[in-house]
């Protein structure tokens, strides 16, 4: 876990109003519980984490698709392939091999929790007679059956309250 996360100023993240950056609720409580200083990139600042971004889309646009993994695992050892995690080379611009590079960051890392972090939300309510739930503007058909009993919604599935999908 890095000691200072960055994201993009996004609605779920935060913003800059008045020039100063102020993190959601929800962010700062997610900071909280990793013990870690959150920071959110300035509007249109591409140089904040444009080389990121650069290989984020190289990997969405000309690594995945086509692909398929088993497991998440399974995309390790490609990945690593692809941006030279593997590499040992010593490399001028960064006065070290890429693995000696990856050794560091991981020494100044923070661990993770035993315990997991809350993350993602949950819908409850009661399902009327069409028998449909509106999900982040989307519409999901639950079983008949369940019409008039409360059911919980959460990004993964839909579930009635102590189980029974």
């Amino acid at each position: 876990m890095p000691q200072t996360p960055v994201w993009d100023a996004e609605g779920a993240v935060g913003s800059w109003p008045a020039g100063k950056p102020e993190l959601t609720g929800d962010c700062q409580a997610f900071g909280g519980i990793l013990r870690s200083k959150l920071i959110i990139c300035r509007p249109a600042d591409p140089e904040t984490k444009g080389l990121l971004e650069r290989a984020h889309d190289h990997r969405e646009r000309s690594f995945l698709p086509g692909r398929c993994f088993g497991w998440p695992g399974g995309l390790s050892r490609p990945s690593a392939r692809m941006t030279g995690a593997g590499e040992t080379r010593r490399m001028a611009v960064l006065g070290c091999s890429p693995t000696e590079r990856v050794a560091a960051d991981k020494a100044v890392m923070l661990t993770l929790l035993p315990v997991a972090a809350v993350t993602g939300w949950l819908s409850s309510t009661r399902l009327a007679r069409h028998h449909y739930i509106r999900l982040a503007s989307n519409d999901h058909s639950v079983l008949p059956a369940m019409i008039g009993r409360r059911i919980d919604a959460t990004p993964q599935e839909l579930t009635t309250p102590g189980g029974g999908g």
